[in-house]
């Protein structure tokens, strides 16, 4: 799928680009965002099975799909050459912690922040390529389930102090 660059606010006279960004139309999709573009260019974000290729690091795996970052030049079809870093933002499913990009014949970490609340993980890179989420191959223990395990224990408690408080009041004695 072929995204066009429209908002890159590349400026002839100065010959500087604005901020912009791509993102993808499905729920676990990549953002391409920076000042490093220069001129109109095409960006492809080819998302792409996470089974179909290399493993991962050892210790970790995938968290959703790889997605493959391509980008050329509209009139000349070269391909992009990053002038300043991009950032990159992936959306994950559960437990990502890493954000890798596929160099050569490796994975290689990039250094990466999280936002949990969003299940976003961003890095800025000097080259597009392959990207993909990456999580400990065991998640954090009780990462998931303890704040729902914690709350529901709090309602038990809370219906049982009630319940005992209702049957005082009517057997008082």
């Amino acid at each position: 799928m072929w995204h066009r660059f429209a908002s890159i606010g590349f400026d002839q006279a100065t010959g500087q680009t604005g901020s912009s960004g791509i993102r993808m139309g499905d729920e676990h999709g990549c953002l391409l965002y920076g000042r490093g573009l220069d001129g109109l260019v095409q960006i492809r974000i080819v998302p792409q099975d996470p089974a179909s290729g290399s493993p991962p690091p050892p210790g970790l795996r995938f968290d959703g799909n790889i997605y493959a970052v391509a980008g050329f030049y509209t009139l000349s079809r070269k391909p992009v050459t990053l002038r300043k870093p991009v950032s990159v933002v992936l959306r994950y499913p559960l437990h990502a912690t890493t954000l890798l990009r596929r160099t050569d014949s490796q994975w290689r970490p990039l250094q990466a922040e999280t936002v949990p609340s969003t299940l976003q993980i961003f890095a800025t890179t000097d080259a597009l390529g392959r990207f993909v989420a990456a999580a400990p191959i065991q998640p954090p223990a009780g990462s998931v389930w303890a704040p729902y395990a914690a709350a529901g224990l709090l309602l038990v408690l809370a219906a049982l102090i009630v319940r005992r408080r209702v049957f005082a009041t009517r057997n008082p004695g």
